[in-house]
């Protein structure tokens, strides 16, 4: 009984020492010379650049998060005021989404680096960490990583239940399925039919026929107005009604 409450002591050891991922010297590219700024490298990772060079800080210690204020520097807060990285089930990270933020009951307690494919709550898709809590739906949906679109997954009850990688010259279509891109009006692949939007541009949008005709259109929205696929009409001045795939860069 001894020996197991020694095995189980190292081991938790193990785990609380466990260092959190490196950060990008990079990330220090945009600073200041002749000038200390503070920052957050992840929810629990604080950092400063002094003249350009990355110097990680001490970690978050359990029950506090890093955040950034705007009347000061990043600092690590107690977790119960801070505006960001709340959590009680596992999210992506608040400032790089190429990490998981582990979350229990009682909080963010570490962050682990996405590789591979995890699927599950905030899984990791080709590096990227992604989240389908947000969404409110129940059915399977497919959502889209941008700017390359390159890399897609499936939304089911709040869950990534599946992921599609495809290859440069293509993009993920709403089904999931591989397409070359850019995306053609009212294509099968993207499961639209009535007033639909062009994928490529959110200030148009198309008639689609259900019975395969023709696409009708494009029609353009007024000047500073966008189309909402949800509500199906042009809104004036917020680009953030714009269906997801108009974020993708198919010029490339």
């Amino acid at each position: 009984m001894k020996q197991n409450s020694v095995l189980v002591l190292v081991v938790s050891l193990v785990v609380n020492v466990r260092g959190l991922p490196m950060l990008d010297p990079g990330l220090c590219d945009g600073a200041h010379f002749n000038r200390t700024e503070y920052y957050c490298g992840s929810c629990l990772q604080p950092f400063m650049c002094e003249d350009g060079e990355l110097i990680e800080l001490p970690r978050c210690i359990l029950g506090s998060v890093c955040e950034e204020v705007d009347s000061g520097p990043a600092t690590c807060v107690p977790a119960t005021f801070a505006s960001v990285c709340e959590c009680t089930t596992d999210v992506c990270d608040d400032y790089n989404p190429a990490y998981t933020a582990k979350c229990d009951a009682n909080g963010l307690y570490d962050i682990v680096e996405c590789t591979g494919v995890h699927l599950g709550s905030a899984a990791c898709v080709s590096g990227t960490c992604v989240d389908c809590s947000n969404l409110g739906i129940r059915d399977p949906v497919y959502e889209v990583v941008p700017s390359e679109c390159t890399i897609g997954y499936q939304c089911t009850d709040q869950f990534v239940t599946a992921s599609t990688d495809c290859s440069d010259e293509e993009y993920v279509s709403k089904e999931g399925s591989c397409v070359p891109a850019p995306p053609l009006p009212c294509a099968d692949e993207d499961l639209c039919f009535g007033i639909c939007p062009d994928l490529t541009n959110c200030s148009r949008y198309y008639f689609c026929d259900i019975n395969g005709g023709p696409p009708a259109g494009p029609y353009e929205c007024d000047v500073d107005h966008f189309f909402n696929p949800r509500t199906e009409f042009c809104e004036l001045g917020d680009p953030s009604v714009c269906d997801l795939w108009t974020q993708c860069d198919f010029q490339n």
